[in-house]
């Protein structure tokens, strides 16, 4: 601004101020005082000011920014098992979703050896499916009905004869007073029970008046539905002893008079029995224990008695020969 000022004065000294306008010191001037045409900084803008700025420093995109979104889930691998990616905690909904496919996923390995062949037919047979199947899930009584109407029928495709037919009457009363017929399964419980499948009023049992559907599947209850499909006959007479005898069970006091019965005929399929396939060699029943998925799968991959009878595997066959 020095120079500036001098001039100023330097006008002042010499003339007016309107004189010195038309000199060539106040051309001068006049460009010393007109704006300079580069922008100056302006925070607002993002522009750095040299003069505040450190050195090096730019206003560059954030990395951080592209960081935080979320990463793309992994897909699920064939054989059931998923690992999955670490998600955001910001983002706790995508994390409950992950969360509840681990939950529904299995491997095969969760399933013994022998009994992966079984589960596998019935796949393939759409007796079982990836939505109602984990190996180690209790099996409730609603859903050993479906799976047993279904492999029945799908086993014996080729013959009508030997399907179980669900009840279409719309006036039927139900055998059960927790099954109305609103209820979805209600055609495959009122058609097992009419069919002398399931225990009930129809069969003399006047005390069964209740299904409770959804109440886990028990082993004495899954022989009893079980082994008349297999045996397509009267159940034998059966003791306490013969069952002692034959399967050598422990705790076969403990067996329910009606399951003793199917117990005893299971006993005389020899290696085609429900209970050898489902639980393999046991000298304790234990009749109301549980039964889990893969149990459930074993006793339904073959239906028939004393070397008459067809296996998934067969049933498989023969459908793709119709193909």
């Amino acid at each position: 601004m020095k120079p500036v000022l001098a001039v100023i004065a330097a006008c002042l000294l010499t003339t007016s101020l309107t004189a010195c306008a038309n000199s060539e010191m106040g051309s001068a001037v006049e460009q010393s005082l007109t704006a300079d045409p580069r922008p100056s900084a302006n925070p607002s803008t993002g522009t750095p000011d040299k003069t505040t700025t450190p050195r090096g420093a730019k206003n560059q995109p954030s990395r951080d920014r592209a960081q935080t979104s979320a990463p793309t889930p992994a897909p699920i691998p064939s054989n059931g098992q998923l690992n999955a990616p670490e998600q955001p905690q910001s983002d706790p909904n995508q994390l409950a979703e992950t969360t509840e496919t681990v939950s529904s996923t299995w491997s095969e390995k969760e399933i013994p050896e022998p009994l992966r062949q079984y589960v596998a037919d019935l796949m393939e047979l759409e007796v079982l499916t990836s939505d109602d199947f984990a190996p180690e899930r209790t099996v409730t009584r609603r859903q050993y009905v479906r799976w047993l109407m279904l492999a029945n029928n799908k086993m014996y495709a080729h013959n009508p004869g030997k399907q179980i037919r669900p009840s279409t009457s719309k006036s039927a009363e139900p055998v059960f007073q927790d099954v109305p017929r609103t209820d979805p399964d209600f055609p495959l419980i009122q058609g097992l029970a009419e069919a002398g499948i399931l225990p009930s009023r129809l069969t003399g049992d006047g005390t069964v008046v209740l299904f409770r559907p959804d109440t886990a599947l028990t082993r004495a209850e899954m022989i009893l539905w079980k082994v008349p499909l297999d045996i397509r006959r009267a159940l034998p007479t059966a003791t306490i002893d013969t069952v002692k005898e034959t399967w050598g069970f422990q705790d076969a006091a403990k067996i329910d008079p009606k399951s003793l019965r199917a117990v005893l005929a299971d006993f005389q399929n020899g290696e085609k029995a429900n209970i050898r396939r489902s639980l393999g060699y046991t000298n304790l029943f234990q009749p109301t224990k549980t039964v889990s998925s893969v149990e459930a799968a074993a006793t339904l991959w073959y239906f028939g008695y004393q070397g008459e009878g067809i296996s998934a595997g067969e049933a498989i066959d023969i459908a793709r020969s119709k193909e």
